[in-house]
């Protein structure tokens, strides 16, 4: 497995500060690798999309309620909804497989390079689909 301790940073795709002209408010930052806590699992982000929710708050036209990869409400909060990943730390039984889901709460920040997610919000991705679809 592609493991990383918890002190390492990561790259996250965040929104600063919406506007609706542009897209001038997202940025790219550095934050630390989250730490899963009881009947959580931390994923590396293979692939996450960018969907019309996305695009509505990055334009300042509907509101951010995203939690920061860590748990808790920030200006610095990572866009993005649905993911695709692999398990790194968790239960043993879905250790190492690849999964993908969507947050609870429209979302968890899916723009970055790890995430934490309660493991029940999560399915194992079938073998016929790629990590991209």
């Amino acid at each position: 497995l592609n493991t990383t301790s918890s002190d390492e940073d990561m790259l996250s795709l965040v929104l600063m500060d919406p506007d609706p002209s542009s897209f001038g408010g997202l940025m790219t930052t550095t934050q630390p690798v989250p730490k899963p806590g009881t009947g959580e699992i931390l994923v590396q982000v293979f692939a996450s999309s960018v969907s019309p929710l996305d695009v509505a708050i990055a334009r300042g036209e509907v509101a951010p309620r995203l939690p920061t990869p860590t748990g808790t409400k920030s200006a610095t909060t990572p866009t993005g909804y649905d993911f695709c990943g692999l398990v790194l730390d968790g239960p043993i039984d879905i250790l190492g497989k690849t999964v993908f889901g969507s947050g609870p709460d429209w979302g968890i920040g899916t723009h970055c390079q790890f995430i934490r997610i309660p493991a029940a919000s999560v399915l194992e991705k079938p073998d016929f689909l790629q990590v991209r679809e």
